[in-house]
């Protein structure tokens, strides 16, 4: 009836549907698709043996869909049946495939052509093979005064080329501003940390 009416197929939509019916005393014994209850000693027993709930509703012979993916859902939860031994992800969200590495393609030496790799990039290989994400000076954590700060990607070398392991360090701000390669400029530290408000010991 619904999908004659062009009701949308939710839940929702059908109870609405079914109101409507029995408000207007419309017969519906005839119905060869009427809700079948879930008997609850099957499900306890289907329940134990399934690792998700779509296995659930096709032990039961009930369509894998939002409705009966509800269905099911509640009577386990009225019935206080433990799922905790559901290992698969719920059908209506796909596993998500991991991120590709892309350390073996970042941390390596770049043609003298080449663009420079940004920070993202970086950061995700260095996170990707472990690299502590901590200046290598002071230790600094991420953090000044209480509000996150982002540590900058130092080429140890002063080459943005290079981006091999070896040549790249986390620094705070602070600390890169004391260095010979911040923005390849010697005898500019002092002034170039003050203009960040911090302090320079």
């Amino acid at each position: 009836m619904a999908r004659t009416l062009g009701v949308p197929d939710d839940s929702r939509s059908r109870a609405a549907l079914g109101r409507m019916v029995r408000a207007h005393g419309i017969a519906t014994a005839h119905f060869s698709h009427r809700r079948v209850s879930i008997p609850e000693d099957r499900l306890r027993e289907v329940v134990a043996r399934s690792t998700s709930y779509a296995d659930v509703m096709r032990s039961l012979g009930l369509e894998v869909n939002d409705t009966n993916h509800r269905r099911v859902r509640r009577a386990a939860a009225r019935l206080g049946l433990d799922t905790s031994h559901f290992t698969r992800r719920s059908w209506a969200r796909p596993e998500r495939p991991a991120p590709a590495p892309v350390a073996h393609r970042v941390l390596v030496v770049l043609p003298c052509d080449a663009g420079r790799t940004n920070r993202a990039q970086l950061h995700r290989a260095l996170t990707e093979i472990g690299v502590p994400y901590a200046c290598e000076t002071c230790g600094n954590s991420g953090e000044w005064l209480g509000q996150p700060i982002t540590l900058q990607i130092d080429h140890v070398n002063g080459d943005w080329h290079d981006n091999r392991r070896e040549n790249l360090r986390y620094l705070c701000p602070n600390c890169h501003a004391l260095t010979e390669t911040w923005c390849r400029q010697k005898g500019t530290a002092a002034p170039l940390a003050a203009g960040w408000g911090l302090p320079l010991d």
